[in-house]
């Protein structure tokens, strides 16, 4: 599984990740090829092809705004080298549960994370003077742009684990019908049932590894 989430500066771009199981964030930038970087400051041929690489490496992808903003960028910057399309791969947008779960002002990451009195990484302020430094390849700048990447992922992968739960059509992490649709874990307690709009019945379980809720795959005619 990968949090990630990459910040498009003209056409360079910079992306952190961080990989459930280790947390260690990894950051991609243009300035990583150092004799492409000092040929061009707008060649992102590695950034993209770096990127790419690390995507196929997921089964799931998790994103906030990625399906409009992310997933179609990268897309375009394969498109634009000549290089194939990647395939689809499962992704959790985490903008979509947020809206279909919350009342507030805002639906921002930065302000979702505000919300939560548990999150102890904040999104960091990128001003419009850094931007525009960044967008003519200054390395201090484009220094600054990446740690404020790697500290998106942290929040981002913080406030996956908190709306987890409420993730409508989470992929399944296990093929075991019987385990956690979200985590995995085989410590799921049986919670009542639920009546499908067909008027079937499933068992309703709750993990206890995680707190997400879920319902059998099995389904019995409601008499």
């Amino acid at each position: 599984m990968l949090c990630a989430s990459w910040k498009a500066v003209k056409v360079e771009t910079s992306i952190g990740c961080v990989c459930h199981g280790d947390f260690r964030v990894h950051t991609i930038s243009i300035r990583d090829d150092e004799k492409r970087y000092a040929r061009s400051r707008t060649d992102d041929r590695y950034v993209a092809k770096a990127i790419s690489k690390v995507l196929m490496t997921a089964d799931i992808h998790v994103t906030y705004n990625g399906k409009r903003f992310d997933w179609k960028y990268v897309q375009t910057r394969r498109f634009i080298h000549g290089w194939d399309l990647l395939p689809r791969i499962p992704h959790v947008d985490l903008l979509y549960t947020a809206k279909s779960v919350f009342r507030s002002r805002s639906k921002s990451l930065k302000h979702i994370s505000t919300l939560d009195r548990t999150a102890t990484v904040h999104k960091s302020p990128v001003d419009g003077p850094t931007w525009m430094e960044a967008v003519a390849g200054s390395a201090r700048a484009l220094r600054y742009v990446e740690k404020h990447c790697r500290a998106d992922v942290l929040v981002l992968e913080h406030e996956y684990m908190r709306l987890r739960p409420a993730v409508w059509q989470h992929p399944r992490l296990n093929s075991n019908v019987g385990a956690c649709r979200y985590c995995g874990s085989l410590k799921v307690q049986r919670r009542g049932y639920e009546v499908t709009a067909l008027r079937n019945v499933k068992q309703r379980v709750k993990c206890q590894s995680c707190g997400s809720w879920d319902s059998l795959v099995g389904t019995r005619s409601k008499p």
